[in-house]
């Protein structure tokens, strides 16, 4: 699967978990995600996504871990993740270079945000403002 379409989904709004790690995904079209109403884990690990911008979380209300590690993601943009409420965000290993500031604000219920095997970061880009229930944060 390289490009997951509008929709693609849609019916299986029972399902909790979705494993689309190593699948060679490079975008998603908005709207991808439409009908997993009880989506909780969703994984991307080992993919080539470039953006996270372009995935569109903004349907997947239940949705509480995030696993992104290992992809081709450069940047955090401002209220990427606004629109969901994680518990667990997993970024390791991308070439992130920029971390907007503000850019976790409205993940108030994050408690376990990973950021391991990222070289390129500068740390004193992040702000992390609004993490108040932060537990785990691995750099």
């Amino acid at each position: 699967i390289r490009h997951v379409q509008r929709s693609r989904f849609h019916g299986l709004s029972d399902l909790m978990r979705l494993d689309l790690s190593k699948c060679g995904i490079e975008s998603l079209e908005s709207g991808a995600f439409e009908g997993l109403d009880n989506l909780i884990v969703l994984d991307f690990k080992l993919n080539v996504i470039s953006s996270i911008k372009q995935l569109d979380l903004s349907n997947l209300a239940m949705l509480r871990e995030l696993d992104l590690s290992f992809n081709r993601i450069e940047s955090i943009e401002l209220l990427t993740f606004q629109t969901v409420h994680l518990k667990k965000l997993i970024l390791d290993g991308n070439p992130i270079r920029l971390v907007e500031t503000a850019s976790f604000v409205g993940v108030d219920n994050l408690n376990h945000l990973s950021l391991l095997d990222i070289k390129s970061i500068r740390f004193e880009n992040i702000t992390m403002r609004g993490l108040t229930y932060l537990r785990n944060l691995s750099i």
